[in-house]
């Protein structure tokens, strides 16, 4: 794979190995992480693996730093077969054990976010249902780390409720709203996050969405719907969750509208037909910079552009193109819509461009360590020698492990597999390629 990239500007018990002494993990409930299995003998065939190894819930999944870097959180396998996922919080600092924050009778806990370093949001999935079965709203709930205190934030539209909620009856949200965007910024980055009330047609089609700041610790809600463009169904949020770009459209016209940091007003971009768009809002930074994605690299992909707010037009040349592909990835920055450390880019493999010399260093040394691995690290306090890296690693025969690393001076600590019954070296390889259709054109397989 070649990337052509200009440079930016600007209460259950787990047993995580290389974090807490042994004692701590002394519990009778212990569930261990472990990827070691008893080898078979030289004259018996191993065993194929379950198909639950395959498509049942993995054993680690969704895992994410705190804002501080000091707490992880992630979404664990039930200790029981059918038994729904669970929430958990280990303290990286300390040797105590992990505590369980959440978890359904009848529902499994969805995408998952830190808001601050004290609470979390998720919403539900059924994944033991058909895809045609998943007829209810995700809803939304917080949770506190330290208390456990679980808050019904956005209703269900479902016919039961799932256990376990809690909140007053006139704070809940009805269930035509949904999380848009969380700040994060930093360990005392509050307590709101903003979700937008979806507001539709007499067809069924989404006519608008009106963002709120959403309190996650009391359910309280303000609007910051006015004076925002009419007919917007799609937002992009700064760092400091203010929405910056409001995608409008009405009938078959889109309208791109912008809000520049400091200003009130906001001003149209592009006008144009929602089949024939020049290029598309993609993200935004932490400098006030908005960048595009156009169709114009070659053979019509699609690349990464900034924007030129004085020409009103994407720039001169595009900031990232894969050869082969259109561009599928985001830019990397601690928070969203934070500084820019880098460009994640997916193509035949997962790859990250780092424009932050000391997170290059830092990816080196880490691919150096884990071999034959895709490394994907996340980072908090990343400008400080006090980092915390997470580390998600895989590859085309391992389905990932997790691990936790503080720096050169330190030790990788292995947090566990994500799916632990599965043995990498009995996995099958694999590779893209690419075949010519009938009508000339490349199909990658």
């Amino acid at each position: 794979m070649i990337v052509k990239f200009s440079g930016i500007s600007g209460a259950a018990w787990l047993l995580v190995a290389g974090l807490a002494g042994p004692a701590a993990w002394a519990q009778p409930t212990a569930i261990s992480t472990s990827t070691s299995t008893p080898a078979p003998s030289p004259a018996a065939s191993p065993a194929l693996p379950a198909l639950d190894s395959f498509f049942g819930h993995p054993d680690l999944a969704q895992p994410m730093l705190s804002p501080s870097g000091r707490w992880l959180a992630t979404l664990v396998r039930g200790q029981t077969p059918g038994q729904r996922n669970m929430l958990a919080v280990i303290d990286l600092q300390q040797a105590s054990p992990i505590k369980v924050l959440g978890q359904f009778k009848d529902a499994d806990i969805g995408d998952l976010h830190w808001v601050g370093e004290e609470h979390l949001v998720f919403n539900v999935v059924d994944v033991q249902a058909g895809g045609g079965e998943r007829r209810f709203a995700p809803g939304l709930f917080s949770v506190n780390r330290a208390e456990g205190t679980l808050r019904e934030l956005v209703r269900l539209r479902r016919d039961f409720i799932v256990s376990g909620g809690t909140g007053s009856a006139d704070r809940r949200l009805d269930y035509n709203h949904m999380l848009l965007h969380v700040r994060q910024a930093g360990a005392g980055g509050g307590s709101e996050v903003i979700v937008g009330e979806f507001q539709w047609s007499g067809r069924g089609a989404v006519q608008s969405i009106a963002p709120k700041r959403l309190d996650v610790r009391t359910g309280r809600v303000r609007s910051i719907a006015q004076g925002t463009p009419d007919y917007t169904r799609s937002w992009l949020f700064d760092a400091a969750s203010e929405p910056r770009v409001a995608l409008a459209g009405l009938g078959a016209q889109r309208r791109v509208h912008w809000r520049a940091p400091g200003q009130d007003d906001w001003v149209v971009l592009l006008e144009a037909d929602a089949l024939h768009m020049p290029w598309a809002p993609h993200s935004v930074d932490s400098v006030g910079q908005l960048y595009v994605t156009t169709s114009t690299g070659p053979g019509g992909t699609r690349e990464l552009w900034r924007f030129d707010f004085s020409s009103g037009q994407p720039a001169s040349a595009p900031l990232v193109t894969v050869a082969g592909f259109d561009f599928a990835g985001y830019l990397v920055s601690e928070t969203s819509g934070g500084h820019v450390l880098g460009v994640r880019v997916d193509a035949d493999a997962e790859t990250t461009v780092w424009l932050d010399p000391r997170m290059n260093a830092v990816q080196e040394e880490v691919d150096r360590r884990l071999t034959g691995l895709i490394n994907r690290i996340s980072c908090r306090r990343c400008d400080s020698d006090e980092r915390v890296l997470l580390i998600q690693s895989w590859s085309d025969r391992d389905p990932g492990q997790i691990t936790i690393w503080r720096g050169a001076a330190q030790p990788l600590d292995r947090v566990g597999s994500t799916m632990k019954g599965i043995e990498p070296a009995r996995m099958a390889t694999l590779d893209l390629h690419r075949i010519r259709a009938r009508d000339g054109l490349e199909l990658p397989v």
